[in-house]
């Protein structure tokens, strides 16, 4: 790979973690936020805290919409960056490469380019925007909902199949589906 296609990967690999950070954020603010405070923003007219109450009215369509944002695009870092990572670091060690140490320093690097993924996901990908989504969750909560509405509608069949699928494993383990609200009671 030459320097410019390191750049356009690294750049792919940071949207991508940006795009898990998002969904687990929005995940975790969603489920933290306060209704109170969503139904006294909606009262003033917020669209977003509309569209949160909306999605919190359903949590299994939340919960589903979340997790398939963060499973695609942890899937697409695992393709991206441990190729990406694996590459790079077969360039730094192209002169030891000898049929000797060949296998040695291929193991290494997918060793190397694991763990640094791994590393990267976990801290950037979901503790840091879950972090965040904690301390913000009523502003987030209002910003990241749309969004979610509009991820959800481009993939609602898919959704469908998702909570379905849910819905009878979760059933044949003798656990019944029932309607949580979300956030905390006004108690």
């Amino acid at each position: 790979l030459q320097a410019h296609d390191y750049i356009a990967r690294f750049i792919l690999l940071g949207f991508i973690l940006a795009v898990n950070g998002f969904f687990a954020a929005s995940e975790v603010a969603l489920l933290t936020v306060r209704d109170s405070r969503l139904r006294h923003l909606a009262e003033d007219g917020l669209a977003g805290a509309k569209t949160a109450l909306a999605l919190l009215a359903q949590p299994e369509k939340l919960l589903s919409v979340t997790q398939i944002g963060v499973t695609l695009a942890s899937l697409g870092l695992g393709w991206a960056g441990e190729d990406t990572l694996y590459a790079l670091l077969m360039s730094v060690f192209h002169l030891a490469l000898t049929p000797a140490t060949g296998g040695l320093i291929r193991a290494i690097s997918f060793v190397l380019a694991f763990i640094v993924m791994t590393y990267c996901h976990v801290v950037i990908g979901e503790v840091v925007p879950k972090n965040l989504a904690i301390d913000k969750a009523d502003r987030l909560a209002v910003v990241v909902a749309p969004a979610l509405m509009v991820f959800y509608k481009l993939m609602s069949a898919f959704v469908s199949v998702v909570e379905g699928s849910a819905r009878a494993i979760t059933g044949a383990v003798g656990v019944e589906a029932r309607h949580r609200g979300g956030g905390h009671s006004a108690e």
